[in-house]
Formats: structure tokens, C-alpha cells, sequence
């Protein structure tokens, strides 16, 4: 970034300018690794947050009730500034030939700038480069900042089997892993937040940014674990590849999406 002599975007347009200016130097905004499927929601829901749930945070209880589709909804608004920001430049070239592993290492080495992922990436970027400065920002959507909201999920969590032989053993490896100690190693190594509070971990100064969101109340959950079926996201991952390819629209993906939320569990 010092290099190329630019400076994060804040809002819409200022990420599209980035995206120019970025491509122009000859080292592309971003890092995109679309051969792996589910690599390809990460951006959707990053403008999706700001997009649909900026001027509605009811929005999944209406898909819920029947009151709202994903192809009459800001969605396709999300889903179109997906598209400008790949007609525009922001990726490198043909991200359906790149996995998630060779994302890393173009982000990592600085063949591009940054990358569009979650805050577990910084870990593994850091793998690949020690020597490298990682700083995770909110992907903009509006020109508005104040508006922008990141989505935000748990990223693990542990149960014990029923019949589990050690039983014992288990619940006490799990009373370990949400004890402040166990916590904070957690976090340290994956390069995370706590999900509990009040833990003394301090955080990794990449992530400041996001944890002023979480502070906020700037995030909206990752928006598959309030459908009612695993179709729905399938769908989507599989739809945005074959938009990347060109075998598919917007609008195709959008009403297969509300066929298979229709369909319930």
C-alpha cells in the first residue's frame, strides 16, 4: 500500500477509484480466489450487510415470514456492485483460476494489495510473510461511512457426544477452551476476537478496526445461518461461479436462491 501510495476506501467511491488507481500501478486491489465456491460469498456478504440490512435490520424476519425475496430486495443492488467491482478491476485476473491457498500467497507477497476475507486470514497471511503488515477494514457499500456494517458469526464452537467413552475429559477440554486462558490462546493462534468478554485478551492491532464494529453494533450475522436449509447457500456459491463464467445472470441466481428458501427445511 505505501508503495503504490494509496490509502484504504471509506466509501463506494472511493473504492472504485481504489480499484483504478490500484490497477493502474499494475498490482491489483484484491486478491480473489473463486475456485474454491465458498471463497466466492465473501464479498457478496460483505456489501450485502451494508446494502440490505444498513436500511433494514428486520430483514431476515420478513424473508421468514414471506414478506420479502432475495430477488425483489437490495440483494440484486449487492450482487450488481459484486460485478461493477470485477468489470472495474478489483481482482486480479480470472479469479475462477485461483483457490483460496494461491489468494493468500498473491495477498501475502504483495501482488495485490489486500484481499476480501475474514479476520482468520491475517493468521495465515502472516504465515506466508512474516515481515508483512496486515491491517483488516470494512469493505464500503454506500458513500456513506457511518453506514457501513460488516457481517459477523462465531467462528467455531464445541459440543460433547452424548455417548463420547471420555466424557469426562471432554467437558473438561471445553471448560478449557472457554476459560480466559484457553480463550486467549484460541484467539492469539487463530488470530481472532473472544466471543466472551472481559477476558483480558489483547487483541491483534490488525483487527482494531473490526472490534470498534463489534463494539458498535455495526455487524450483522453471516447472513446462511438464518436460512432455513443448507440448499440456499449451495445454490448461491454454485450461481456465483457460473456468473463469474458466464453461464448464469443475476436474476437466474437471485430466483433459485427464493426457490430453495421456499422450500424450508
Amino acid at each position: 500500500m505505501e508503495k503504490a501510495g494509496l490509502t484504504p476506501p471509506e466509501t463506494w467511491t472511493e473504492l472504485l477509484a481504489f480499484c483504478r488507481d490500484a490497477k493502474a500501478k499494475g498490482t491489483p486491489a484484491f486478491a480473489l480466489g473463486n475456485q474454491d465456491n465458498w471463497v466466492t460469498q465473501l464479498v457478496l456478504y460483505a456489501l450485502v450487510a451494508t446494502t440490505v440490512y444498513g436500511p433494514d435490520r428486520d430483514f431476515d424476519q420478513k424473508m421468514q415470514a414471506g414478506q420479502a425475496t432475495f430477488a425483489q430486495s437490495p440483494w440484486t443492488t449487492a450482487v450488481d456492485k459484486y460485478l461493477t467491482m470485477e468489470k472495474t478491476g478489483c481482482f486480479q485476473k480470472n479469479p475462477l483460476g485461483a483457490n483460496y491457498e494461491a489468494s493468500q500467497q498473491l495477498a501475502a507477497t504483495g501482488r495485490t494489495l489486500g484481499i476480501v476475507q475474514g479476520n482468520w486470514v491475517i493468521a495465515l497471511l502472516k504465515g506466508k510473510n512474516p515481515k508483512g503488515t496486515f491491517t483488516f477494514k470494512a469493505l464500503p457499500a454506500t458513500d456513506d461511512p457511518s453506514a457501513t456494517l460488516i457481517p459477523a458469526a462465531a467462528g467455531a464452537g464445541y459440543g460433547v457426544n452424548a455417548k463420547a467413552k471420555n466424557e469426562d475429559l471432554a467437558l473438561k477440554f471445553v471448560n478449557f477452551v472457554m476459560s480466559p486462558e484457553g480463550m486467549n490462546l484460541f484467539v492469539k493462534k487463530q488470530g481472532s476476537l473472544p466471543s466472551l468478554p472481559d477476558t483480558g485478551h489483547e487483541f491483534d492491532p490488525s483487527l482494531a478496526e473490526l472490534s470498534t464494529f463489534i463494539q458498535g453494533d455495526r455487524t450483522v450475522p453471516f447472513m446462511d445461518q438464518l436460512w432455513p436449509n443448507a440448499k440456499v447457500q449451495q445454490t448461491m456459491l454454485s450461481g456465483l461461479q457460473e456468473i463469474f463464467s458466464g453461464q448464469s445472470t443475476p436474476r437466474e441466481l437471485l430466483r433459485d436462491m427464493d426457490t430453495d428458501y421456499k422450500a424450508g427445511s
